[in-house]
C-alpha cells in the first residue's frame, strides 16, 4: 500500500513538473509573440498599439494611395485618347491638303 502511495506521489510530482514546464514554455512563447506584435517604438510609450491595428491603418493608407493613382492613370488615359484623336484629325487634314496640292 505504501508503494502505491509513493508511486502516486511521484507520478503527481512528475506530472506537476511536466505541466509547469509546458506552462512555462507557453508563457515564454506568449511573451515572444507579444514582443513581435506590440508596437513599442513609438515616441510616447503610453501609446502602444498592436500589429493588426498598425497593419489595418497602413492598408487604409495604401488603398487611399491606390485610388488616387488609379484616378490619375484614368485621367492620363483620357488625355492620351484626346491627343490621339487630335493627332488623327491633324493627319487627316494634312493628307487632304497634300492631295489637293498634287
Amino acid at each position: 500500500m505504501e508503494a502505491i502511495s509513493t508511486i502516486g506521489v511521484l507520478a503527481s510530482i512528475i506530472l506537476t513538473a511536466l505541466v509547469n514546464r509546458r506552462v512555462g514554455r507557453v508563457a515564454k512563447d506568449a511573451r515572444s509573440s507579444r514582443a513581435q506584435l506590440e508596437n513599442d517604438h513609438q515616441a510616447d510609450p503610453a501609446l502602444t498599439s498592436n500589429l493588426r491595428e498598425d497593419m489595418d491603418e497602413k492598408h487604409r493608407e495604401s488603398m487611399r494611395a491606390m485610388r488616387t493613382i488609379t484616378a490619375d492613370i484614368g485621367g492620363m488615359r483620357s488625355d492620351i485618347r484626346i491627343l490621339h484623336k487630335a493627332d488623327q484629325a491633324t493627319n487627316k487634314r494634312l493628307d487632304e491638303h497634300l492631295r489637293k496640292e498634287h
